[in-house]
């Protein structure tokens, strides 16, 4: 169930309300039921087990905005592909019935 992201994101909102906005980050590994995320700490092995940590940088702090900053730019560009379709929609709505 933890790997089915739809679904967990359903019981994330269930559990707060549908006034929330739910982000479901998806592992790049599991390790039976543990999530493994590379990309925060790169000295994991397959097990999810970090090596080693140097948080000179705090490169888990800036996979982390990163991921946000690529997930809001994406919430963006969307919204505003959806108004420019219906501004679109509309004056051709209003094309037709001249």
């Amino acid at each position: 169930m933890l790997s089915d992201l739809q679904k967990l994101s359903e019981i994330v909102v269930s559990k707060f309300g549908s006034s929330i906005n739910a982000w479901v980050i998806e592992a790049s590994v599991f390790n039976g039921p543990f999530a493994v995320y590379k990309g925060f700490i790169s000295s994991v092995n397959q097990y999810g087990e970090p090596g080693s940590y140097n948080p000179i940088g705090f490169p888990a702090s800036l996979s982390t905005v990163s991921l946000l900053s690529n997930c809001i730019e994406e919430k963006l560009t969307n919204d505003y592909i959806k108004k420019v379709d219906a501004i679109y929609k509309q004056k051709e709505k209003e094309l037709l019935t001249v």
